[in-house]
């Protein structure tokens, strides 16, 4: 993909290295092209982690019994279409550069409207997403929140089902320092009369949730109470099976490809999303096909093998809740000391919570490095805070081309940290 073809680089200028949370921008442009994302149905999903595997389990599922799905999820991994997806294929090049021109087009026109002034690439991301979706006539959306919910720009719409997959400490300059804070912020997609599922949540945050949910009397499926999931065995090189139960499906065992033990719970979530979209549509709906719909699902960058023979593993872990989650996984990448480390983050995030949380788990070398963006920890920065043993990585595709071709066959690379940085890092092993 050429960026700069694709018209994209007008869209950059509106980045903005920090959050302009609120509505304002967002329904001021919505209305200017017809109100897209009042003729879809929305399925809207927010949390700390887990949401964009949910949501291909989520796809997948709904795409198994005829239904033509729209994602919007960022970032992006590999080329910035992979944002708009319907069935899992991205938005056409071109059709990327027709949305591109009517939105220059538009705002040339409505330069002195100040209601779309201060407006982020996020932002028209948004509304280019729920565009498309309707010039498609998708059957569902799922719409991803980029930062929070309450007031992130996806929040314009009115769902027909919403879905908190996890609440831990994230933009906590943002979103707040605590974990009650952040589920506040997140419980804000939920809608009156509108079901709510949520996964594993700690009791703290959940009761906030509840309490929101119970105040706009919108139905509340939670883990552990309207379904139940639990892992079966330990995380393999082959997936992750679990065992599934809820009213209408007794206790069954499904599998889904994604690594992880955590994937038992986002796979589960997203089954339990499905029943109340099936119920609702009077779907008939059994294990097998069930089985079937999860064992097609990938989404890349989470725990995600990039290469054999030395293994590479990437996995997006850019907290400290999803670097807990991660070292759950890691008896599944093989002994302690035939796994190295490599990460990098960016300065938003907590890292020497996160590099306590790296020392604490099992590994040959620690190696923490620099990458292209414009927050990244600089290499004087992590200097600063790195652990005595810890090897400071100058160029970490250096780094990765040498281990690829000196390293033992049986040695296992696991790379992790910003999405942004494993973004780069699989662009740079797959080329």
């Amino acid at each position: 993909m050429r960026e700069e073809y694709l018209g994209v680089q007008w869209l950059r200028q509106y980045h903005s290295s920090e959050p302009r949370l609120g509505l304002e921008r967002v329904e001021a442009l919505l209305e200017l092209v017809d109100n897209p994302h009042l003729k879809l149905p929305v399925i809207h999903i927010a949390g700390t982690n887990g949401k964009g595997s949910t949501v291909a389990h989520l796809a997948k599922l709904l795409e198994a019994y005829g239904q033509r799905v729209g994602i919007f999820s960022s970032p992006y991994i590999q080329a910035y279409e992979e944002q708009f997806l319907i069935n899992f294929e991205s938005i056409p090049t071109d059709t990327l550069q027709a949305y591109i021109s009517k939105y220059q087009q538009l705002f040339a026109k409505e330069s002195d409207n100040q209601a779309i002034q201060g407006i982020t690439e996020f932002e028209l991301l948004t509304v280019l997403a729920y565009d498309y979706f309707a010039d498609e006539a998708v059957d569902y959306v799922i719409m991803e929140t980029g930062l929070g919910g309450l007031l992130d720009s996806t929040n314009v719409c009115r769902p027909v089902l919403t879905g908190i997959t996890t609440i831990g400490l994230d933009h906590t300059a943002i979103l707040g320092d605590t974990l009650e804070e952040i589920a506040q912020q997140k419980a804000g997609i939920i809608k009156a009369d509108t079901p709510l599922v949520t996964g594993r949540i700690e009791q703290a945050a959940y009761e906030v949730i509840v309490a929101q949910a119970a105040q706009k009397q919108a139905p509340l499926y939670g883990l552990d109470e309207a379904y139940h999931v639990a892992p079966i065995g330990q995380a393999s090189a082959f997936g992750q099976a679990f065992v599934y139960q809820s009213a209408r499906i007794p206790a069954s065992n499904f599998t889904t490809p994604l690594l992880g033990l955590h994937q038992a719970d986002n796979a589960g979530m997203a089954i339990r999303l499905f029943e109340v979209l099936a119920e609702a549509n009077h779907w008939l709906y059994n294990d097998e096909r069930i089985q079937e719909a999860l064992s097609q699902t990938w989404w890349p960058g989470r725990m995600e093998e990039i290469s054999k023979g030395p293994r590479i593993i990437i996995d997006g872990a850019h907290n400290p809740h999803a670097l807990a989650r991660l070292k759950e996984n890691l008896a599944s990448l093989g002994a302690a000391d035939s796994i190295d480390i490599l990460f990098a983050c960016i300065n938003t995030k907590a890292l020497e919570d996160m590099l306590a949380l790296l020392h604490d788990m099992p590994y040959r070398t620690l190696n923490i490095t620099t990458f292209a963006h414009e927050h990244a920890f600089s290499l004087e920065e992590l200097s600063e805070v790195k652990g005595e043993e810890d090897i400071l990585i100058e160029d970490w595709r250096t780094f990765v081309d040498t281990y690829l071709q000196e390293a033992s066959p049986k040695s296992t690379l696991l790379i992790t940290g910003s999405l942004y940085f494993i973004s780069q890092v699989r662009k740079h092993v797959l080329k």
